[in-house]
């Protein structure tokens, strides 16, 4: 049985990234230009990130508290793995210092 052909991933950079933008309100300012939700492998991640960009872009914040309710507001947020999803992507995180390079 032949394998799919799958693009490269780097489910532990798209997490940090995650994580960054949940942790440090400017973190986004470093890659939304740069960083596409479809760059995301994992289909959870796009949908935070693309939540994270909607935020950014209407001028609010975009750390767990308002990523996770606008995501229940919509009642997305189980599709992306729930609160503990979102704490796990915090506390895998400890600074958004070196997010520019996760991009690459």
């Amino acid at each position: 049985m032949k394998e799919a052909n799958l693009p490269p991933a780097n489910i532990e950079a798209e997490e940090a990234i995650l994580g960054g933008i949940l942790f440090d309100p400017k973190a986004i300012s470093q890659v939304e230009a740069s960083l596409i939700p479809s760059a995301f492998y994992v289909s959870a991640h796009q949908e935070i990130y693309q939540t994270a960009l909607k935020l950014y872009h209407q001028s609010n914040p975009t750390d767990f508290m308002a990523v996770s309710t606008y995501l229940a507001d919509r009642d997305r947020l189980d599709n992306v793995g729930g609160t503990a999803k979102l704490a796990q992507l915090l506390n895998r995180t400890n600074s958004a210092v070196n997010i520019d390079r996760y991009v690459d």
